[in-house]
């Protein structure tokens, strides 16, 4: 996760950074690990792991908010001996105080969401906020929105097409 800090605490086994969209964790093992070593549950309100043969949990809890676990992975780097878990959440645009309930909590108040780049957005999305940034710079300046100059051009279409009807209401004016 981008520009954020990592939040620790001495009594987790783990550290941990968050977006408004997703939490990372990792876990740095002293020894070599591979993933096949490692007994990894995540569903969308639970998340266990532990060592294959042990019966300590390294994380054995809740997570704070539901979270989309079939868009959730982790993967184990066999240089750094690091677990690597990325986390969907559920509700996106918040963040967390904590990842498992009854774990410490930071405070969340002093986060602030990333800036998004208009580019991360689908073609539809960027459309209508480029659509909506010109009717405002039009609206500032005194000029017609693309509302308007639509419905001008299609008058001024019906008008060419219909001269007759052009000429009734031009007398009527």
């Amino acid at each position: 996760v981008k520009n954020m800090s990592w939040n620790t605490h001495e009594t987790l086994p783990y550290i941990w950074n968050q977006n408004q969209d997703e939490i990372t964790i990792e876990i740095a093992f002293e020894q070599p690990i591979r993933a096949r070593m490692l007994d990894i549950k995540l569903t969308r309100s639970k998340l266990t792991v532990k060592k294959k043969g042990s019966d300590e949990y390294l994380i054995n809890g809740e997570f704070y908010e539901r979270v989309k676990h079939n868009d959730s992975t982790w993967t184990v780097d066999p240089q750094t001996f690091v677990l690597n878990i990325e986390i969907e959440k559920y509700t996106k645009n918040n963040f967390w105080p904590c990842v498992i309930k009854g774990h410490p909590e930071i405070d969340t108040s002093s986060l602030e969401p990333e800036n998004s780049n208009l580019n991360d957005l689908d073609d539809e999305s960027q459309r209508m906020i480029r659509k909506m940034m010109f009717d405002q710079n039009q609206k500032t300046q005194g000029l017609p929105t693309s509302d308007d100059l639509q419905n001008e051009s299609m008058m001024k279409k019906f008008m060419e097409e219909n001269p007759e009807l052009a000429e009734q209401m031009a007398n009527v004016n």
